[in-house]
């Protein structure tokens, strides 16, 4: 279990020397947003999207993006040159570079979420349409909707890539342990699941290559204790006193819209389901489990957050470009020392996305992946499969139409790489990373801010911040 500890001092910490980049930071700030925090949908309608796929009345869900139609786009875009080019000429030409690396990045999600807009543009005017409207307008509208789907796939693999394969041979090899499991269950309807996800997706049984990463160890112990979400904020609430993060909230959604915990940089909250929504889970929330999570979300992805700000160099504070599956597989493996799970990070995510893009040889849309991941839910023993089903492929393809084979966005997949790349960096010897598992507040530099411990760039340009 790890220790909570008072927020250790930061090798980088100012110490009255002022920020290198005060004013950008400041600006950034202003013209900053969380793309994927724009990507979600009226609950009430997705849930009748969600009835409908699941009783068989439509081929496709149709996925709304309301928030990105009141988001100014113009304005963000302006800042942000702005920005850049304030940047370009910025009197230290490292942190200079380091603003532009991460404006482009910022450039590329506004392109990315213009696509989604114009994607809702082009669906509703299909659904007005109807089947009897203007064949040659329906015709034109769907080859435009396939389009602005590949374009927001294109911008997706600029900033987060493509799904390893070598990544995806594991997924099969897990795939293929839980197939086995299924079958010695005696359970019938899993080991039904088994054939029919062998029939709809072959390669998944098919010998997977040998990873050179070895296998994470998996702990006997099991922690029975469930809790609820008051149970949950409280622990919560308590490690963010004792981690000095006293700008961030511990809020439970009311709304019944969140059914993960979560941790929002832009409004620095923490957000955990109310009780019906929290019994819509592949796991039970455990004591165990939360304390994992406080590990993720406060001692990592906060703690970096505040680290990183009070550093000679803020844009720690919201993160280098791309620094985000370095994070992500920091915050994993840090689970990992609490809850002990016998299987590298979230299979589920990038299973969907891998199949979608086609790592098999077959490209998907929603409803194909769907009925894919359905399998595997019920092949598993989850409850509520359809309802997993539902979840793991909305986050798989927000921010498209879900129709075009192979368009998804690609956000996902840091969870799971990001985790192989850290055990990775444990087996190496690592010594910053076999020391993080020890406390959540260790004095560490893995935690001066949000960087990719796995990036030379990144590295080289903490190690420099000093000097600077």
């Amino acid at each position: 279990m790890e220790r909570l500890s008072n927020t250790p001092p930061n090798k980088h910490e100012r110490e009255g020397r002022e920020a290198l980049d005060e004013e950008l930071f400041s600006k950034l700030e202003k013209a900053y947003f969380e793309d994927y925090e724009l990507l979600g949908g009226d609950a009430i309608r997705r849930e009748e999207e969600r009835k409908r796929l699941e009783r068989g009345e439509i081929e496709q869900p149709v996925l709304h993006y309301p928030k990105l139609q009141e988001f100014d786009f113009v304005d963000h875009e302006n800042q942000l040159l702005v920005l850049k080019d304030e940047a370009a000429k910025h009197k230290v030409v490292e942190v200079g570079q380091a603003y532009v690396w991460r404006v482009n990045e910022l450039l590329a999600q506004l392109r990315m979420l213009k696509a989604s807009s114009d994607i809702d543009r082009v669906q509703e005017r299909l659904q007005e349409l109807g089947t009897s409207g203007d064949a040659a307008e329906r015709e034109r509208l769907q080859v435009e909707r396939a389009r602005l789907d590949n374009r927001f796939y294109h911008y997706s693999t600029f900033i987060y890539g493509n799904p390893s394969r070598k990544v995806y041979e594991y997924d099969k090899a897990t795939v293929q342990r839980e197939a086995r499991d299924a079958e010695h269950s005696g359970d019938a309807k899993r080991i039904d699941a088994v054939r029919a996800l062998a029939k709809l997706v072959p390669d998944l049984f098919a010998p997977a290559s040998a990873p050179t990463f070895g296998r994470v160890e998996a702990s006997d112990a099991k922690d029975s204790t469930i809790i609820g979400a008051e149970a949950a904020r409280r622990m919560f609430d308590e490690a963010r006193q004792k981690l000095g993060l006293d700008d961030w909230k511990i809020v439970i959604d009311e709304t019944g819209k969140v059914v993960n915990i979560s941790a929002s940089q832009k409004k620095k909250q923490v957000t955990i389901p109310r009780d019906d929504r929290l019994s819509v889970r592949r796991f039970p929330l455990t004591e165990t489990r939360v304390r994992a999570l406080i590990a993720h979300e406060l001692g990592t992805h906060a703690l970096r957050r505040k680290l990183g700000e009070n550093s000679r160099l803020k844009l720690l504070g919201l993160g280098l470009d791309r620094y985000i599956k370095g994070e992500e597989g920091l915050a994993t493996f840090r689970e990992h020392h609490i809850d002990h799970q016998g299987d590298f990070s979230r299979v589920d995510p990038h299973l969907a996305i891998s199949l979608a893009v086609g790592l098999d040889g077959t490209k998907r849309n929603f409803k194909e992946v769907y009925d894919g991941m359905a399998l595997y839910y019920t092949m598993i023993g989850a409850d509520s499969p359809p309802e997993l089903a539902w979840r793991q492929c909305v986050r798989t393809f927000r921010g498209t139409s879900g129709t075009t084979r192979g368009a998804v966005y690609t956000k996902d997949i840091v969870y799971r790489e990001g985790n192989v790349e850290a055990w990775e960096r444990l087996r190496k010897g690592f010594n910053d990373i076999a020391a993080i598992t020890e406390e959540l507040g260790v004095d560490n530099p893995l935690l001066v801010g949000k960087y990719d411990q796995t990036n030379p760039r990144h590295v080289h340009l903490v190690g420099r911040i000093d000097a600077l």
